[in-house]
């Protein structure tokens, strides 16, 4: 049967047009899909927004150095991941900050544990950096403020934690927050390490939990309390470091979920110190910057949302020099990197000499490479120890505080004048390497110790003047003896006296006018005494002072 209407030709589309219709109504999709993102509230940065990442700052001029770099650089905020000025004067060091970067710029701390005696109160580190967050327009903070705290600010999302120094359940808010937000760009950050997160002398004192929640969320990881600068490449396991296999380049980074990296910004201006992890070679390291490598203080930079990709940051550290010594790209997802561009590599200089260090930290002489070592995979690490949230506090012996491989102390009345101090010490063999010191705030290495007084590994007593060891008299020391000390110290001048009494001997002079350690050089205080063994072990009995 015919049909009643008329027969009518019509063109089919030609292939060009059905691929763009296609295309239009995909892209028509995604817009939908980011849209639909932003309304969950997630977003990137402002554009070309630079933050400032240090620790470990110190006062002095090298400390004043690293800020005014910052400045230089032009950074819209800074990220301090703990340790501030070493000298529990929280007043004098926001108004060195206040000198250079002024009275209302960006200033976020995390606690660390040189800062923990003058944390809290009216005029303790929180309640300054609680007023600067008062005088920043845009940022907004929750929670304890530099223990176990969020902030925001001109689209970064930030936690500043205490993991290993203050407080606990640190794992369990790092993963609530990062969970709650949706956010593009997020750092997690907080003073101390895992051992192998660093590649200096320190133990693990954090635990995996901070760590493999930023991971696992896709946090950037900031930590500082080794002296010195280094970062890995992305990660997809922090405990046994494996590199992604997707993003295996050095200085081409993402950070996604399941995969980040981390940075150890320690060179505030407090102190160098040496590689003592990697000197062969780790696969997990991008970057390795130290005295052995010539290092000199700086700051980490890293400008998110650049060049118009949201997605899109790029990063280096510079030191004081002028020098750029590292440059990475980041991106945010799991997309293809865009290209965001990198610093500009400043040659004009040559690097310094590398700072070299006495039988005092060396131990058995370790190996010391001039520059950063080749990327290759190293023979398995050293166990790792499990070790709880917050350090230890020492348990005397019959009266006597027994030096391990981890540092121990206790407490003393502020001395700011000339004062004496004297104890006993026994070493349980001959040689050893043990150290007994005098600081301001806990001490968690040499570099804290202003004065001192040793067992060395030449089976000698010798104290610590400037940059080395030395002794007036040579005095021997035998396993099991008890040698009766007597410090004079002279906090202003900076100078001090060491007086040692063997058994059935007389008193002798070991050291006169010996200068404090030039990394401490600047305490302006000491209320610590503390203890440690790098190799063997002593006793400390019989602690008498003001």
């Amino acid at each position: 049967m015919s049909s009643p209407f008329p027969s009518v030709d019509v063109a089919r589309p030609s292939r060009a047009l059905r691929v763009g219709l296609l295309s239009v109504l995909i892209l028509s999709f995604v817009v939908l899909g980011v849209h639909a993102q932003s309304a969950r509230g997630s977003r990137s940065t402002e554009p070309n927004f630079k933050v400032a990442i240090i620790g470990d700052q110190g006062s002095g001029g090298n400390a004043e150095a690293v800020l005014r770099l910052i400045r230089d650089e032009r950074a819209d905020m800074v990220l301090h991941v703990g340790d501030f000025d070493y000298q529990d004067n929280p007043a004098r060091w926001d108004a060195a900050i206040t000198a250079i970067l002024g009275a209302d710029f960006p200033y976020f701390g995390a606690i660390g544990n040189h800062d923990v005696d003058r944390w809290s109160g009216g005029g303790g580190y929180q309640a300054r950096l609680r007023q600067r967050l008062q005088r920043i327009a845009g940022a907004t903070c929750t929670g304890d403020l530099g223990v176990k705290s969020s902030c925001r600010y001109r689209g970064l999302f930030f936690i500043l934690s205490g993991a290993g120094t203050m407080g606990s359940g640190h794992e369990a808010y790092i993963r609530q927050q990062l969970e709650a937000d949706r956010s593009t760009w997020r750092i997690g950050a907080w003073h101390k390490n895992q051992q192998e997160m660093q590649v200096g002398g320190k133990k693990s004192e954090v635990g995996w939990g901070p760590y493999d929640a930023c991971r696992d969320l896709g946090a950037i990881i900031a930590t500082g309390h080794e002296h010195s600068y280094s970062r890995t490449k992305t990660l997809i396991d922090f405990r046994n470091p494996r590199v992604d296999p997707g993003w295996p380049d050095p200085d081409r980074l993402r950070v996604a979920s399941g995969a980040t990296f981390a940075i150890v910004s320690g060179l505030g201006g407090r102190s160098i110190r040496q590689q003592q992890r990697c000197l062969s070679g780790c696969d997990e390291w991008a970057k390795i910057y130290t005295s052995d490598q010539g290092a000199q203080y700086g700051a980490t930079f890293i400008e998110f949302n650049v060049n118009g990709d949201p997605n899109a940051a790029r990063g280096y550290f510079k030191n004081i020099r002028g020098q750029i010594i590292d440059r990475f790209t980041i991106t945010a997802g799991a997309r293809v990197m865009a290209d965001t561009g990198r610093p500009p590599i400043d040659v004009s200089e040559e690097s310094p000499p590398a700072i070299m260090r006495d039988m005092e930290e060396q131990g058995d002489a370790l190996p010391r490479s001039a520059t950063p070592p080749p990327t290759r995979r190293p023979t398995p690490p050293a166990p790792r120890r499990s070790s709880p949230p917050t350090p230890r506090r020492p348990v005397p012996v019959d009266g006597c505080l027994v030096s391990r491989d981890r540092w121990q102390g206790a407490g003393l009345p502020s001395q700011n004048g000339t004062f004496s101090i004297a104890f006993d010490m026994i070493p349980d063999r001959a040689p050893i390497n043990a150290i007994t010191g005098l600081s301001l705030g806990r001490a968690d290495d040499y570099d804290d110790l202003a004065a001192s007084v040793r067992f060395n590994p030449e089976g000698l007593i010798d104290a610590r003047d400037g940059l080395r060891f030395a002794a007036q008299t040579s005095i021997a020391y035998e396993p099991g003896a008890r040698y009766h000390v007597r410090m004079v110290v002279r906090v202003p001048e900076q100078t001090y006296d060491v007086y040692v009494t063997a058994p059935d001997g007389p008193e002798r002079a070991i050291a006169l006018g010996h200068a404090f350690r030039s990394e401490a050089g600047d305490v302006g205080a000491l209320n610590h005494w503390a203890v440690f063994a790098r190799d063997g072990s002593h006793e400390v009995c019989d602690f008498s002072g003001p």
